[in-house]
């Protein structure tokens, strides 16, 4: 028996993607614009303080557009899946299944289960 017979799981791609891909794609020119502004003011600053205060947004922006293009890998390609535990049966053998330790820590040491 194959895999092809008893599927083990299924996906299916969320319609949200292209919509998903879009705001992606705006988002990013709208950091990419910000942090060119940040750089602009960085470079025409006329003060020490204002050439800190603006060289500190732009780290900040930095770090939190990288934190965002970081999670934008989740929306990019949504799937949903379905898994089929019940054809596993069918497509292994007992003897196939690796053996199941289950072990439990009590939170009072002196008590025990009964």
């Amino acid at each position: 028996m194959s895999t092809d017979d008893f599927p083990l799981h299924s996906h299916k791609h969320s319609l949200r993607t292209p919509i998903n891909r879009v705001f992606a794609l705006i988002y990013w020119c709208a950091i990419l614009a910000l942090l060119y502004h940040h750089t602009l003011s960085l470079l025409h600053s006329t003060t020490l303080t204002s050439f800190f205060i603006t060289l500190t947004l732009l780290i900040s922006d930095s770090i939190l557009a990288f934190l965002n293009t970081t999670s934008q890998a989740f929306r990019m390609n949504p799937l949903y899946r379905k898994e089929y535990p019940e054809n596993l049966k069918r497509v292994l053998q007992k003897s196939d299944l690796p053996a199941l330790d289950v072990s439990y820590v009590l939170r009072i040491p002196t008590r025990s289960l009964r």
